[in-house]
């Protein structure tokens, strides 16, 4: 289970994706700096399998047809790694209705997802025979 301290959240602009504000637990799974995020947006940090997805489900929470939304993604962490993230995103009440806001929340699942990964590399071999056999049994 999450620790409150590691789940990135950030406030941002649903039309344009710009990051208004961040706290420190999204600057570091991002590994980037609270000035450069807030220069960025998130189209530009998002991995680009990943990027259509998400602009389809922002479509769908502008016009009023979800409520938000959760989905698996990758960002591009400031060392040029993806850091995978499960990511939910929830609109913000606003009373200025041109310019919504979204909280964007994130958890660091890169760990997982490198295990998963592993496991199914590990179960393909197991499956299609490839494991090593061993070259010779010495006995005592």
């Amino acid at each position: 289970m999450s620790q409150p301290d590691s789940l990135g959240i950030a406030l941002v602009d649903s039309l344009t994706g710009q990051f208004y504000s961040v706290n420190a637990a999204f600057i570091k799974i991002s590994g980037r700096t609270e000035d450069a995020l807030l220069n960025l947006n998130w189209m530009s940090i998002t991995h680009s399998d990943d990027l259509q997805e998400e602009l389809s489900n922002m479509a769908l929470m502008n016009a009023g047809k979800i409520s938000g939304f959760q989905l698996e993604k990758r960002y591009r962490h400031r060392d040029g790694k993806f850091v995978w993230v499960n990511m939910t995103i929830a609109p913000v009440q606003v009373e200025d209705k041109s310019q919504p806001r979204h909280l964007c929340m994130i958890e660091d699942i890169t760990a997982r997802k490198q295990a998963e990964r592993g496991g199914a590399e590990f179960s393909d071999s197991l499956i299609s025979g490839s494991l090593a056999q061993p070259k010779s049994c010495k006995s005592r």
